[in-house]
């Protein structure tokens, strides 16, 4: 009798051992498809994050994973802080210079408009300098989000990357790069080649957007992923629903609560985009509004003195109209996407009745 307990205690304690070293085998195995999907996300933001912690869109050190701070680190964060200060002061300078010197001879209708247009800017710039140094920690929280929630996806047996992430960044800095060379060719002539008046005007108009629209990328990029996610989601309950019939109820109904989880976690994710990028994306709609109405009355003063008005000087306005004309759609068009995802998914349904023999949720 002692003998079989004995033998029984054995068999226990090895059923127990192969079962802790297979949890920890399966830890092992999620730790390291974490550290893989992690690579891939930063190497796929890599570009940006770079050019963004050199525009001031971005804090320092968020090209890699968080790390604990040390000496070396708060080191650069004052460096990037004074970079900061400097950059917006020296912006600051020259739109006095611009507004007092070169804006003399302006009409009097025409000063309070480019007066509105510095102030937008340097308020635009001025909320993103506090977005990325008193809110710097939301850009990991961000990432950490992604790459949760891409391995819970994986969990699922499904296969993500980061691909599509990648050539959509590379295009929209393809963008930003024509937009950023033809703007200084226009901005070349604009100043009659005094060198002094092409730096002025470059440092006033164009560097704010080039900051403004590398922030925006990150804006984009996110609602970007948050589509592809909720693709996802839709490619899973589809997969469930043809399941469905070699499933029971319980099966069932615990994977569709599982998505249906997934799918409020994401839910709440791009809420949180939404909020963090809110003032920004008013500061852009209100400042591009001001922008087209004065570039319009612009174009409608060239045109209606046709004969004395310069090609330079119309190309320069449609330039700008157009482009700030691009940004207001650009948001809209990808919130769209996102909403009509968000909204036509039918796990938003408290019940849910599919037309499927047995199976009532």
């Amino acid at each position: 009798m002692l003998k079989k307990d004995f033998k029984f205690h054995l068999s226990n304690d090895g059923f127990k051992s192969k079962m802790k070293n297979d949890g920890k085998g399966l830890q092992a195995a999620k730790h390291k498809r974490h550290e893989a999907l992690e690579m891939e996300l930063y190497g796929a933001t890599f570009q940006l994050m770079v050019l963004s912690q050199i525009f001031l869109c971005a804090p320092t050190g968020v090209h890699k994973p968080k790390q604990s701070e040390n000496r070396a680190h708060r080191l650069w964060y004052y460096l990037h802080l004074a970079w900061s200060v400097l950059l917006y002061l020296g912006l600051v300078g020259c739109i006095y210079d611009e507004y007092t010197s070169s804006n003399t001879d302006l009409p009097t209708v025409q000063k309070p408009l480019y007066f509105s247009e510095y102030l937008f800017y340097l308020i635009h710039l001025l909320e993103i300098l506090l977005r990325i140094h008193l809110g710097r920690n939301k850009f990991w929280t961000f990432y950490d989000f992604l790459l949760s929630f891409d391995g819970k996806l994986m969990d699922l047996q499904l296969t993500t990357n980061y691909n599509s992430l990648r050539r959509f960044i590379r295009f929209q800095l393809l963008l930003n790069v024509g937009h950023f060379t033809s703007t200084l060719i226009v901005g070349y002539f604009y100043s009659t080649g005094i060198w002094w008046n092409f730096f002025r005007t470059s440092t006033v108009y164009i560097l704010p957007n080039v900051i403004i629209q590398i922030s925006l990328i990150h804006y984009y990029a996110l609602l970007f992923v948050i589509a592809e996610c909720f693709e996802h989601l839709y490619g899973l309950l589809d997969k469930l629903l043809l399941r469905s019939k070699i499933l029971d109820i319980s099966t069932f109904r615990g994977q569709l609560h599982r998505l249906r989880s997934l799918y409020a976690e994401l839910e709440q994710f791009t809420r949180d985009v939404n909020d963090a990028f809110s003032y920004s994306i008013v500061l852009v709609y209100v400042a591009s509004f001001i922008n087209i109405t004065l570039n319009l009355f612009l174009l409608y003063k060239f045109f209606s003195d046709w004969n004395n008005s310069a090609w330079a000087w119309i190309f320069y306005s449609a330039i700008w109209t157009s482009m700030h004309i691009g940004k207001m759609f650009l948001i809209l068009y990808y919130n769209e996407n996102v909403q009509n995802m968000d909204g036509d998914c039918p796990l938003t349904l408290p019940f849910i009745e599919y037309n499927i023999p047995h199976i009532t949720v």
